[in-house]
């Protein structure tokens, strides 16, 4: 994305600046921390650093020339990127017109092994979901004729059969729970005992929100002159996908084809019903008995969803603890919240078969059965290449996922592939973020994706959400860290909305305090996690967290609390 420079305000009483000399010059590449300018005030003579990577794209003003802070000088871009818009709002705000001088300001192309001219377009995603329809928009957003190839609906597994509707589902068990307790809020003259979930009507809503999301993404691409392509896309050659018989030509290809659900390869006995998320998202009922075989995020959610409905739910977790990925002291309690739910919970046990009437698993030795009356497989998911001949392409893949670098590019210098299929962190917002780094690179900018600080966020009640390392990976890693906690039983606003089961954790590497993971058990967890997210991109440290007022009352002042714990004590708790 286009950067434009200013004349920097070095100090509170600086209104103007001298550019004395450009170190860089028009077509030159330049790098983040790159010496660009210097300048002259009346107090100092001082170099100025670039902010970013890229190509400088247009010199806004001589050497020599005095012009006020704020006021544009210069352009920073990628080599090809489209940005007379740009160039003619600087030209604005400097008091100019802009001339056929000024216009002329894109690079020369580069001649590379794809002649552009003869594509039809210069970037083509197949697939659209929550990366590949964000990798087409950003790509158009920055001047690249794109396509995008959906074979089914817009928004991928994530809008379609996972997040979307599987949070409506969870917002009328919700709902239904807050009708069961609305006594304590004295609420009366609700027959309670009448009340239920009305499962046709759950269907509808999720439906209803499902569409108007999808038309939504269909609407941001048209929007966006992103060229929406229908049909199931095959990449036969590094620059040649075909489309229902049809070849499409382009520069550079970004594949987002997502994955699918993983299966057990046990004994399954067809007589019973075997459920995946997504036939789960469409049930008519509540079944009386339900075996969850996972107990992941995935098993976790719907195991929430159907206790609350009245299902006899039984989780079998193949690992020695639920959620493994989460913290373990946030663990023990949320297994604590479920099993007070009636959710009957197995670890370190290994399903070995499913026969008509039963699943069967192997624990601490022993051969056992619990009878049901359907099952739901939920062990995760896989990489989903269909289309996509990465041997014969010469594509590397490595345990069922193509391997990319951090600028997610393939060993096809000019394929990249995001989210999902790359197998790396298989949530929607990082293959979003993934899908931007892939065009910011195609674009000319030398961008990469940072893992370390994904937060994941699980929406059972009380929410779950985290990011960075569990204390057990910090301890593992720093040696002597710092913790800091606050039970949400400490909380005003919690109390005031009946809500106070779960805590806050923070833990901070022991040099300077930075902090490493923010850990959240508690009602809003999961609208809260970002602050936790900017604070670690920024590398805060948990003290200058502390000093940052918070609003009152609010959930969010537990982080607050949390982080002043880390550095010392918390507050509101003793």
């Amino acid at each position: 994305m286009a950067e434009v420079i200013i004349m920097p305000k070095l100090g509170f009483n600086m209104n103007e600046g001298k550019l004395v000399k450009w170190y860089k010059q028009e077509g030159d590449s330049i790098k983040k921390g790159d010496n660009f300018f210097s300048i002259e005030t009346d107090k100092t003579n001082m170099d100025i650093e670039a902010t970013s990577d890229g190509i400088v794209r247009k010199l806004l003003i001589q050497e020599g020339a005095q012009i006020p802070v704020t006021l544009p000088i210069a352009v920073i871009a990628g080599k090809e990127e489209e940005i007379a818009e740009v160039i003619n709002r600087a030209m604005a705000d400097l008091g100019k017109e802009t001339s056929e001088e000024t216009q002329n300001f894109n690079l020369p192309s580069i001649e590379d092994e794809t002649d552009t001219a003869d594509n039809d377009y210069d970037v083509i995603v197949i697939g659209g979901g929550p990366g590949g329809y964000v990798a087409a928009i950003k790509a158009a957003q920055m001047g690249k004729r794109t396509a995008i190839i959906e074979k089914d609906s817009f928004g991928g597994t994530c809008l379609n059969a996972g997040c979307i509707p599987t949070k409506a589902l969870l917002r009328s068990a919700e709902a239904f729970n807050e009708v069961k307790e609305s006594v304590r809020f004295g609420i009366t003259g609700v027959e309670i005992l009448k009340a239920r979930l009305d499962f046709g009507k759950i269907q509808e809503r999720k439906e209803q929100v499902v569409r108007q999301l999808v038309g939504g993404v269909q609407g941001l691409l048209k929007g966006n002159g992103v060229t929406i392509i229908k049909g199931e896309g095959r990449l036969i050659e590094k620059n040649i996908i075909e489309v229902e018989g049809r070849k499409y030509s382009t520069e550079h290809v970004i594949i987002a084809t997502g994955s699918a659900s993983k299966e057990l390869s046990i004994p399954i006995n067809p007589k019973m019903e075997v459920l995946t998320s997504k036939e789960m998202l469409d049930i008519q009922e509540a079944p009386k008995t339900m075996v969850i075989i996972g107990g992941g995020v995935i098993g976790v959610e719907f195991a929430y969803f159907l206790a609350s409905t009245g299902t006899q739910v039984t989780i079998i977790e193949f690992l020695d603890r639920i959620l493994p990925m989460v913290d373990e002291e946030i663990t023990a309690q949320v297994s604590a919240r479920l099993e007070n739910l009636g959710i009957v919970i197995h670890t370190s046990a290994k399903v070995t078969e499913i026969t008509d009437k039963a699943v069967r698993f192997e624990k601490n030795g022993q051969e056992q059965q619990i009878e049901t009356e359907k099952v739901l497989m939920a062990v995760g998911r896989i990489p989903r290449l269909e289309g996509i001949d990465c041997k014969r392409l010469g594509i590397k893949v490595d345990r069922g996922a193509i391997v990319t670098d951090s600028a997610l590019r393939t060993s096809l210098p000019n394929v990249y592939a995001i989210g999902d299929v790359n197998g790396k962190v298989m949530l929607a917002h990082t293959a979003s973020m993934e899908g931007i780094i892939a065009a910011e690179n195609i674009c000319g900018h030398q961008t990469e994706m940072d893992y370390d600080r994904i937060p994941s966020a699980i929406y059972i009640q009380p929410e779950i959400a985290s990011v960075g390392l569990t204390e057990a990976a910090a301890r593992l890693k720093y040696g002597d860290v710092k913790v800091g906690r606050f039970p949400l039983m400490a909380n005003g606003k919690a109390k005031v909305a009946g809500e106070e089961r779960g805590l806050v954790k923070v833990i901070t590497e022991p040099q300077y305090g930075e902090i490493v993971g923010v850990h959240l058990y508690c009602i809003h967890a999961t609208d809260m996690i970002g602050e936790a997210v900017v604070a670690m991109k920024l590398e805060a440290t948990a003290e200058e967290v502390a000093m940052s007022i918070h609003p009152h009352p609010t959930v969010s002042e537990a982080i607050h609390e949390a982080m002043h714990g880390a550095g010392g004590k918390a507050i509101h708790f003793i």
